[in-house]
């Protein structure tokens, strides 16, 4: 048995349980989001119909390509802010590293820490001396 679904695509009930279940949560998700974003618009912009401005067609496209563009941006902005996340993090990394590893050969080049010890030791030493870093 064949139904049409909203964008015109002909679909089967078994097919359509098949991709409903492996259809990502976030797919899922953002179908909600534009349903919900569409629904809203349309319950908004009713009065352009009844003005006869627009088709209810019409209004249902501009609605469904608003909410789409909608989505997108948000993806786009999580995106960049997830980017920029990384990037500070992996420049605190940086520095906290460059800190850490400055500090150990300062502390194993200074003849007063500790300098009787053996290397091996020497390096543990200034290696727990410079943890705070």
């Amino acid at each position: 048995m064949s139904f049409s679904t909203i964008n015109g695509q002909s679909d089967s009930t078994s097919e359509s349980n098949e991709s409903g279940i492996s259809r990502s949560r976030r797919q899922i998700n953002q179908d909600n989001y534009i349903k919900t974003c569409k629904d809203e618009c349309v319950k908004s912009q009713i009065s352009a119909v009844i003005e006869h401005i627009y088709t209810l067609k019409e209004l249902h496209k501009i609605c469904s390509i608003g909410c789409q563009k909608e989505i997108e941006n948000i993806y786009e902005n999580n995106k960049q802010t997830k980017q920029q996340k990384i990037q500070d993090i992996d420049y605190s990394l940086q520095s906290i590293t460059s800190g850490k590893v400055d500090c150990e050969i300062k502390c194993l080049a200074n003849k007063d820490n500790n300098n009787s010890l053996q290397l091996k030791k020497r390096k543990e030493f200034c290696r727990n001396k410079c943890s705070t870093y």
